[in-house]
């Protein structure tokens, strides 16, 4: 990079940051501003203002889809010995085993109590 390129982006980059400094998070437009100013900053370092973020969203999500598949899966493995169990001790339908799961202090992933289709989805799949 030329010295006369060099010299005027480090003047427009401390543009912006004085720009920053003299914005008030109080104001209502606070956030559209500096969302400009920071437009204006990725420009003066050359960027082209284009697509933001992870270039490898997909990949990211598919990965983390997987992580979570595997994690659901290794919880259904952990509790059908514990159903299999209250099946033996008596429970026969669904909603007993959700009220004993209950019971026994074994919470569920996104509830707060077990219902019968939780369970049933634990022994089904």
């Amino acid at each position: 990079m030329a010295e006369v390129e060099t010299s005027v982006l480090m003047r427009r980059l401390r543009n912006v940051a004085r720009a920053v400094q003299e914005l008030d998070p109080a104001q209502p437009d606070f956030r559209d501003r500096f969302l400009v100013l920071q437009e204006q900053a990725a420009t003066a370092l050359g960027g082209d203002g284009g697509r933001k973020g992870n270039p490898y969203l997909a990949e990211a999500r598919r990965r983390a889809g997987a992580k979570r598949g595997a994690e659901a899966e290794e919880r259904r493995n952990k509790l059908r010995p514990i159903i299999a169990k209250l099946r033996e001790e008596g429970f026969s339908s669904y909603r007993q085993i959700a009220e004993a799961l209950d019971a026994r202090g074994i919470k569920p992933l996104h509830a707060d109590r077990w219902s019968a289709e939780t369970v049933r989805n634990i022994e089904r799949k």
